[in-house]
This record gives C-alpha cells, structure tokens and sequence, in this order.
C-alpha cells in the first residue's frame, strides 16, 4: 500500500509540471509574429494577384477573394499549434472574421488587424471587419468590430461588446425560489 502512496505522490507532480509546460508552450508560440507564419502576407499578395481596376465593386465570389481566404486561414490552421481562424467575404466592403472562443482579445486584436492591411493592400480599399467567437457545436456569436478610424487612412478602431450571458432560469409555474437556497 505504501508503494501506491509513493507513486501517486511522484506521478500527480510530474503530471502537473508538464501540463502546465505544454500550455506555456502553447501561449508562447502565440506571441510570434503572425506575419511571418506561411502562406506571408506577400505569398498570400502573389498568389491573388494585383488590385482590380474598380476597387470595391468586384464580386466577393470570384477566385481572388476565395484564394485569400483560403489562404490567410491557412496560414493560422496549418500551424502548430493550430489556430480555428476563419474568414468570409459578406459584402464587396464587409469580412466576417472567425477566432476560437478561448483566444485572448490581443492575439484577436493582432488577427483583425492583419485581415484588415492585407485585405486592403490585396483588393485596394478598406472592409468593414466583423469578430466573431466559434464554439464547436454552437453557432458563432459576435463579440466586437473593427472599422477604419475616419480621416486615417492606417488606422482603425476595434470595439468589443460580448453578449451579457443568459442567466434566466425556467422552473415549472409556481415554484417559489427561497433566496437561501441560491448560489447566485
């Protein structure tokens, strides 16, 4: 019995240390630069080819937009770790952009902002940026914006307003909740 006692004083520590090294390693590899992950922003540039002659009523459905797409969502999935990110056209001025839920708001910051230059260096002019959570079984929820700051060209404004969470409660018609029987 001893011995049980011994191991499981050993492994419980051991398993700790590691946990928490791996989610060290997982929030450093975080902090790159996303820039210099693959596809690059110029790869992803040559790949879509040069601004269209009429910036701003191209069709969202052509080859370009889908090729930029595919291709900045890839530079956040094929990493490792792999980051859900991902990122649709809506309108000829308009991104709906997907981050995980459990991704601090600065690495969301630095996601939005980096859609927002290339897209505008890509398809010559500037997109109104939506910001969405994903959950595995739920549908995306909207958390925040970002939109170009008015009379700067090279700067926007991200606001976030997460939805306040549904605390409400059904219980069948007349139960009295006693309020010392709450934990809320």
């Amino acid at each position: 019995m001893k011995r049980y006692w011994i191991a499981s004083a050993l492994v419980i520590p051991v398993g700790l240390l590691l946990y928490f090294w791996h989610e060290r390693a997982v929030d450093a590899s975080l902090t790159d630069d996303f820039a210099t992950w693959p596809p690059s922003p110029a790869a992803i540039l040559a790949s879509v080819g040069p601004v269209p002659a009429h910036p701003g009523k191209e069709d969202i459905h052509d080859a370009r937009h889908k090729q930029f797409a595919a291709l900045f969502q890839k530079r956040y999935r094929d990493h490792t770790p792999a980051v859900a990110v991902g990122l649709h056209f809506l309108s000829p001025h308009m991104i709906k952009l997907l981050t995980p839920a459990r991704m601090e708001t600065y690495n969301i910051d630095r996601i939005a902002v980096s859609a927002w230059h290339e897209s505008k260096v890509a398809f010559g002019h500037e997109f109104d940026i939506d910001i969405y959570e994903t959950f595995l079984s739920l549908a995306p929820v909207k958390i925040g914006t970002l939109r170009p700051t008015p009379n700067k060209a090279d700067l926007a404004s991200i606001n976030y307003d997460y939805p306040a969470l549904n605390r409400t409660r059904s219980l069948p018609r007349g139960t009295v909740l006693d309020s010392r029987s709450t934990n809320d």
